[in-house]
């Protein structure tokens, strides 16, 4: 059996679009994409929810043509200071259970679970995916 370091690698999908729904309850469900929202001005696609892709929205798709795809898009502009205070809330919260975490970007990391006594590493996962 191969012993060796257990890396959890964390990556929140559809990351900004999550945490708008997060916040505003009755975007929960819709359509939602963070991007361009300005209709005079060409924009991009930032992030793009679950019931967004499932219109073929994704990311970093012009936002007139994910406007064309689903006419019922809802399209916020991007609040960056928003997602950077929730990574790093959930960057905090990894540390509860190591102190050997390595912030990739915005929504991804990784931390070494080598050392963690107090849960299996997937336990951990998966008490951090409920968390988050």
């Amino acid at each position: 059996m191969r012993t060796g370091p257990t890396i959890l690698h964390v990556d929140l999908d559809a990351f900004f679009a999550a945490v708008e729904q997060r916040d505003r309850p009755e975007l929960r469900g819709r359509p939602v994409i963070v991007g361009g929202s300005d209709p005079t001005q060409r924009g991009v696609v930032s992030a793009a929810s679950y019931e967004a892709r499932k219109f073929g929205v994704f990311t970093p798709m012009p936002t007139a043509r994910a406007r064309k795809l689903c006419p019922k898009l809802v399209v916020l502009p991007g609040d960056f200071e928003k997602y950077e205070r929730f990574s790093r809330l959930m960057f905090s919260y990894a540390y509860d259970f190591t102190p050997l975490v390595e912030v990739g970007s915005i929504d991804e990391g990784y931390l070494d679970l080598s050392g963690c006594r107090r849960q299996a590493p997937l336990a951990v996962a998966e008490s951090m995916r409920r968390a988050i």
